[in-house]
């Protein structure tokens, strides 16, 4: 087969910046996200061309004819949104609102479905519009709007996600030609393997810690973009959490943006560096849970809340923090995690051990819910002192579960 032809189109540019948020402007933003996908499509072995790669300014009606003159196999112009509503947010695709070819739907389709997943936006559709690019091409094109840049919270994905913008465009490109990426993104970047590799240990947040587990695995996805962020792959840092005097382990520096008076700026910080993701949740879990401004979260079952609480405690900077994790939280249905509470309420809500549903002996998760539940129906602590030294063992569960140890209160 044939080298495939990518016409890459990052609107606006020279004496037209296209639209101006509070930090960048989509002239700018567009254009990078065309050169880090033109590199990645090149390492693919497409062929690519760009109607511009330096700040200049091309027309419209050249941008159709350079693409119609070359033979591009499909055209795709970049832009950013804009309203004077500045609560106006997410991402949308276009194609010609007149007669289209098969093709140019399916492209449409295999772009929007990759980069809808993974933008972190609200999905504003697949659309139609009589926009010049997409309708004086003769391959099948897309125009695609990849958030709000009059959004603080838009601005923040288009103008610092660059790399991210141009991967999830590279996987719906790749979609679309049915081409198997040779290069492909590093399995912790893939959402479904990202969770099953922290689910464990995060479902210990709240056997141990009492910290929702839908809540923290949401913090990891949106701090570390699903494990692929500098700290995550530098530090084994899911949570952003920075090392402070206090700190005794290793350290990494690196760029982050702040929300500092109204705008985003980037500054240097030196990051806490683990082992493990595992290990990162564990001190994640203990970070908040010996901060008493956390204090509101521990124990509480409601996601809303949780994720209103660490906004209001101060734990990021950016003002839209809790409707974030809460989106992340509905988005991945990551409160099928919150489990333990009802297991618990079921089991020992008559106020004896016996249990109404079976007990897997070999299972650890299920030895801590099962101790951390005695201990909360007035057994002796030493239950907890025997969980934390990890001597518990499968017939001290049983024991407790048939109810043949006896309550001994202190």
């Amino acid at each position: 087969m044939s080298k495939k032809r990518i016409f890459i189109d990052p609107g606006h540019g020279g004496h037209d910046p296209g639209a101006i948020g509070a930090n960048s402007k989509e002239a700018e933003n567009v254009l990078a996200v065309a050169i880090a996908l033109e590199k990645k499509l090149k390492a693919q072995g497409y062929e690519v061309k760009l109607s511009r790669r330096t700040n200049v300014y091309v027309t419209l009606n050249d941008r159709a004819k350079i693409a119609n003159e070359w033979g591009a196999d499909i055209f795709i112009s970049f832009h950013d949104n804009s309203a004077v509503n500045k609560t106006a947010t997410g991402f949308e695709t276009y194609i010609f609102n007149g007669s289209v070819s098969t093709n140019t739907i399916k492209l449409q389709k295999a772009i929007h479905e990759y980069i809808v997943r993974g933008i972190g936006l609200r999905d504003r559709g697949m659309k139609r519009a009589n926009f010049a690019v997409i309708r004086l091409t003769k391959m099948p094109a897309v125009l695609i709007e990849y958030g709000f840049i009059s959004n603080l919270n838009d601005e923040r994905i288009i103008a610092f996600e660059i790399e991210k913008q141009a991967r999830l465009t590279y996987e719906g490109i790749n979609n679309y030609f049915g081409v198997k990426i040779s290069d492909p993104t590093p399995k912790k970047d893939n959402q479904t393997h990202f969770i099953n590799t922290v689910k464990d240990h995060v479902a210990s947040c709240w056997s141990q810690h009492r910290i929702l587990p839908s809540v923290v695995m949401a913090q990891a996805i949106l701090e570390s973009g699903w494990g692929t962020s500098d700290k995550a792959i530098k530090a084994n840092n899911l949570f952003g959490i920075k090392a402070a005097s206090d700190w005794k382990g290793q350290t990494v520096t690196l760029p982050t943006k702040e929300y500092v008076s109204g705008k985003w700026i980037t500054v240097d910080a030196k990051w806490r560096k683990y082992n493990s993701w595992g290990h990162s949740i564990v001190d994640h879990a203990q970070f908040l849970k010996e901060r008493p401004r956390y204090k509101a979260i521990i124990g509480n079952t409601d996601y809303k809340f949780v994720c209103q609480e660490l906004q209001k405690a101060g734990y990021a900077t950016d003002p839209a923090y809790a409707s974030k994790l809460i989106s992340i939280i509905e988005a991945n249905n990551l409160s099928q995690f919150d489990n333990f509470d009802k297991e618990e309420e079921k089991v020992y809500s008559s106020g004896t051990l016996k249990a109404e549903h079976d007990i897997t002996r070999e299972s650890a998760a299920r030895r801590k819910i099962i101790v951390e539940a005695a201990i909360k129906a007035g057994y002796n602590e030493i239950w907890r002192e025997k969980l934390e030294d990890g001597t518990i063992t499968a017939d001290d569960v049983d024991a407790l579960a048939t109810g043949t140890i006896v309550k001994n209160h202190k």
